[in-house]
């Protein structure tokens, strides 16, 4: 008995101490696992910080806009400055004959009320129609001068990221509305030439507001392309056209399909150059203004601005895989009726 009891405090000493050391563990490593990762995070940030300047740099020794400033120099130098007064007042002339003639209750876009119609047809809405165009005169005479310069038309833009506004742009739709009731009058009345000069005026007002700075630029260049388009084919079902000149000219209008390749690499480059603005604000400045980056209240990471940069660059290299089965169709129609 007594040596059992001679052993029972060291027991319990030995027993105290594990218990000692199991909390002194708990308390500790908690901390020092945080403080690892902390460490091992800073170290990979700071990798990803130089991975980050390495590539920024790469892509404006390659031409590239990388924010907000380099797309406006990059904006101001591919975009000619020659029309832009008169580009303007074309905008701001058919805004305001819109705004006469779309008084409707319920209100509707005057074109929309627009429908295809064959030549001698009973057409309803036909003198709203001619006094539209009878308005739009000195418009369609600024167009003409305007159709020889297929430059794309620079107009004042303030470039603030995903903020940006694009008015101008967004009001070349109105003038292509109005040349599609152009082409419409026209066929009513059987003037083929009449016709495809509305035809190629929409192509002019394409081209002119072909910014290539962004997807949504983009998307309205092919919504001009898509409505010229779409009025050949409606005017080939309606039997509209019949001689072989214009029908070459039709096909004319289809036959300047361009490097889709490039303008998808061009859209890539300034998807990208917006976002990094957006990015880089967030960083200096908590107070983002796109919602989704509120969920960054300490800004965007290196490695995720990073990670942009890579996948960006991944998605340029697919280039424009754009299908032309649309205009092939159309061409198809065509030689159809030359048969």
């Amino acid at each position: 008995m007594n040596a059992l009891q001679m052993q029972s405090p060291t027991t319990h000493q030995r027993n105290r101490h594990v218990s000692e050391i199991g909390y002194l563990l708990a308390v500790t490593l908690p901390p020092l696992i945080l403080l690892l990762l902390f460490v091992f995070g800073s170290m990979q940030e700071n990798a990803a910080e130089q991975l980050v300047e390495m590539q920024l740099t790469g892509l404006a020794a390659a031409g590239q806009p990388t924010d907000n400033h380099s797309m406006t120099v990059d904006f101001d130098r591919r975009l000619s400055t020659e029309n832009s007064i008169a580009w303007h007042d074309v905008l701001a002339a058919t805004r305001e004959l819109n705004g006469r003639f779309n008084r409707f209750d319920p209100p509707v876009r005057f074109d929309e009320r627009i429908e295809p119609v064959a030549p001698g047809d009973s057409w309803e809405f036909e003198p709203v129609v001619r006094r539209y165009i009878e308005q739009a005169q000195p418009i369609l005479a600024a167009l003409e001068e305007l159709a020889d310069d297929d430059r794309p038309v620079w107009e004042p833009l303030v470039l603030e990221g995903f903020a940006t506004l694009l008015p101008d742009l967004q009001e070349s739709r109105d003038v292509t509305r109005l040349l599609v009731a152009e082409f419409w009058h026209a066929v009513h009345q059987n003037q083929p030439d009449r016709a495809l000069r509305a035809l190629e005026l929409i192509g002019g007002v394409g081209r002119a507001f072909d910014w290539q700075m962004c997807a949504i630029s983009d998307l309205i260049f092919f919504a001009h392309q898509s409505i010229q388009h779409e009025l050949i084919r409606q005017s080939l079902e309606v039997g509209f056209w019949q001689d072989a000149g214009h029908l070459d000219r039709l096909r004319q209008l289809l036959a300047g399909e361009e490097d889709l390749d490039s303008r998808w690499r061009q859209m890539i480059a300034s998807e990208q150059a917006m976002t990094l603005s957006e990015f880089r604000v967030g960083r200096s400045n908590p107070e983002f203004t796109d919602p989704p980056l509120n969920l960054y209240p300490f800004g965007i990471s290196p490695a995720t601005t990073a990670n942009l940069v890579e996948s960006m660059t991944k998605a340029s290299a697919i280039g424009g895989a754009g299908t032309l089965a649309h205009v092939r169709r159309i061409e198809q129609e065509i030689d159809v009726v030359q048969r």
